[in-house]
């Protein structure tokens, strides 16, 4: 059984910069009511949590970058509901020295002599949605090279940098493409060039979260926290996009 006095929270890789400040945020609100709750918070690509949640990992709370993986928990535990509780937009980050317009990034990412680093699919949202993007884009398969995100991937963090920044700096890739909540660290590391993506290559991000079997009191009153106004403009000051809490 859950530990009524901890919540233990699974939360996709991306809210890593982000999440520890909404956990200190709701302990503190937290304080003074019937007894203090402890938040013991684990990080890694979505889909990976879902299928360690599957194998039976501890979790009391699953926030994933997709709706997918949380309403795949969801079908099972039959817990509460599913939350979009966030959004965000993939942008392209440029190997330094490169250059281009967010009208012309078609063309850059259909350039042959580019490789194109990305997460993986299935594994990891954004991996999801990038292949969406490429696939539109027609961009051939073999110029894909998954980055992070896989199955036994941890970033190696080499002195705080991203392997994102990484494979641009020694030359594997010459385009990123990512989350834009991340994309101003990994163009700082790598001196590159951040480039949005045009209407036409847009892709729809909204992140899910909910409560999983078997689920207590303070699980849900952390999610009804996260959908809080406070936890939401936190959210939004770390570049994501507002999202509606809408129950799926």
């Amino acid at each position: 059984m859950t530990d009524p006095s901890k919540i233990y929270l699974l939360a996709a890789g991306s809210l890593r910069a982000v999440m520890p400040d909404i956990i200190q945020a709701y302990e503190t609100a937290r304080l003074g009511k019937e007894r203090p709750i402890h938040v013991v918070a684990d990080y890694a690509s979505a889909g990976t949590l879902m299928r360690q949640i599957k194998g039976g990992r501890k979790c009391s709370v699953f926030a994933s970058a997709d709706m997918k993986n949380a309403s795949n928990v969801h079908a099972e535990s039959h817990v509460g509901k599913v939350f979009c509780f966030a959004g965000n937009a993939i942008c392209a980050v440029l190997k330094e020295g490169l250059t281009t317009t967010p009208e012309e990034i078609l063309g850059f990412l259909q350039n042959n002599s580019f490789c194109i680093g990305t997460s993986t699919p299935i594994f990891d949202p954004c991996g999801d949605y990038t292949k969406n993007i490429l696939d539109r884009a027609g961009v051939c398969q073999k110029r894909r090279v998954y980055i992070t995100g896989g199955l036994g991937k941890k970033e190696k963090r080499r002195n705080g940098m991203s392997d994102y920044a990484f494979s641009l700096i020694n030359g594997a890739v010459e385009v990123v493409l990512l989350y834009r909540t991340i994309s101003q660290k990994v163009a700082q590391q790598s001196k590159g060039t951040i480039v949005s993506l045009p209407s036409e290559l847009e892709q729809p991000i909204h992140y899910g979260i909910t409560a999983i079997q078997p689920a207590s009191h303070e699980a849900e009153d952390f999610i009804e926290f996260i959908l809080s106004p406070l936890a939401q403009q936190m959210l939004t000051a770390q570049g994501f996009k507002a999202a509606p809490p809408s129950p799926v």
